[in-house]
């Protein structure tokens, strides 16, 4: 079993359809006033701000393998938990129901138990609730951003 979490078109329009006005304020700017370069710069910083955003969504891949999940960021960064190691895991519903935003895995590391945090507002619906109802996970939800501790039923 090897799947990848897929990355829904969701933030590309949220982000866009937030920063077009944006742009477009920057744009007439730039046709009314002529050629400055402060004005164009006004003009790029939007898309600049939209590149990086979705290029910092777009780094994070979280692969779901035989023994493990593998999580890596920013094309460099990896990690990889393997599922006897995982003690528990924090499902975290903010306004969605059936598309939780946040799954904090604690898991073991030597003597050390550790956190992984991974956003998932920005994959599929589908492929966030397979993953959150691996039976490895041990997921326990909650609603809201909290820290207590208890369990839905």
């Amino acid at each position: 079993m090897s799947r990848s979490l897929r990355i829904t078109p969701r933030p590309f329009l949220a982000l866009g359809i937030v920063l077009s006005p944006v742009a477009l304020l920057g744009m007439v700017g730039v046709v009314r006033g002529g050629f400055r370069s402060d004005l164009l710069l006004m003009a790029i910083s939007p898309f600049g701000l939209y590149a990086a955003v979705m290029l910092a969504i777009c780094s994070t891949r979280i692969t779901v393998i035989d023994d493990g999940i593998n999580v890596s960021s920013y094309f460099v960064f990896a990690r990889f938990i393997p599922f006897g190691a995982i003690d528990h895991s924090d499902v975290q519903i903010v306004a969605e129901r059936d598309h939780p935003a946040l799954v904090t895995i604690h898991y073991r590391d030597g003597k050390s138990v550790r956190r992984l945090s991974l956003s998932l507002k920005s994959y599929r619906r589908e492929d966030v609730a397979w993953l959150c109802a691996l039976p490895e996970m041990r997921a326990r939800t909650h609603p809201g951003f909290t820290k207590r501790r208890w369990r839905l039923h």
